[in-house]
């Protein structure tokens, strides 16, 4: 077979994954089915380890043999979880929307809404001592080839806390947390390549509207995977939807 990439997004209700040639032909497709939650009025959460750790996981390994040179991961915006040191979720994964990302000032622009740091400000009440805290994309690809990358422009979606050069040290060290507990970060367009292979990530942006037992280091579709990152626009899309590079499916 000749060079093969995944388009991989994590939506709503499933983690989608698609492999193509070099010829732009499609190879192999997958779905993995879960859930979202709403425990209560104005609440909209994912099981963070069963959607965005276990279900990339799931997805890669039900392609087979397809063995991908590279793997464009997209998920929703905004999205916050808590990780032990493994990157194990530990905290419910919140998702666009939720009442706990609301706060005086919010708009409705994801980047200038402040969604991503209210989610921050909770997600420390309930696990101060976590290792990290993460957005979905970081989530997976460090399940995929243990690295918890970010793009930047995903990354902006956290203004003020991401300032268009990096995690702010004063304003995460407000919300009671460091810059090492935050994604590592890659520049929009750029990759990051740790061995021979890579992992790309692109940012997906929606409107309001099975596990795997593989190490974190790897998938069981392909052992040999290492992790990187590439990302999409120099810019911030604008809701309801905007994923101009890279492959990023329906919920």
């Amino acid at each position: 077979m000749t060079e093969v990439t995944v388009g991989l997004d994590i939506g709503t209700s499933s983690v989608k994954a698609i492999a193509a040639d070099g010829a732009g032909h499609v190879v192999g497709s997958a779905r993995v089915p879960h859930r979202f939650r709403v425990p209560s009025p104005g609440r909209f959460e994912h099981d963070a380890d069963e959607a965005w750790r276990r279900g990339p996981q799931a997805a890669l390994a039900a392609l087979g043999d397809a063995a991908p040179r590279g793997v464009s991961v997209a998920a929703m915006v905004p999205s916050l979880t808590a990780v032990d040191g493994a990157g194990a979720p530990l905290t419910p994964g919140l998702l666009y929307g939720d009442e706990r990302g609301r706060h005086d000032l919010r708009t409705g622009h994801p980047v200038e809404s402040g969604e991503l740091l209210a989610f921050l400000r909770w997600t420390v009440g309930e696990a101060p001592d976590a290792a990290g805290y993460w957005p979905a994309q970081a989530v997976a690809n460090n399940a995929l080839a243990g690295e918890p990358v970010l793009d930047t422009t995903t990354a902006a979606t956290a203004s003020p806390l991401f300032d268009w050069k990096g995690w702010d040290a004063e304003i995460a060290g407000d919300v009671g947390v460091r810059v090492d507990q935050l994604p590592k970060l890659a520049p929009t367009g750029s990759s990051r390549d740790v061995t021979a292979h890579t992992i790309r990530v692109v940012p997906r942006i929606t409107s309001t509207s099975p596990s795997s037992s593989a190490p974190a280091t790897s998938c069981s579709a392909n052992a040999s995977m290492q992790p990187g990152a590439s990302s999409g626009p120099s810019g911030p899309p604008t809701r309801p939807h905007a994923n101009p590079v890279g492959a990023s499916f329906g919920s």
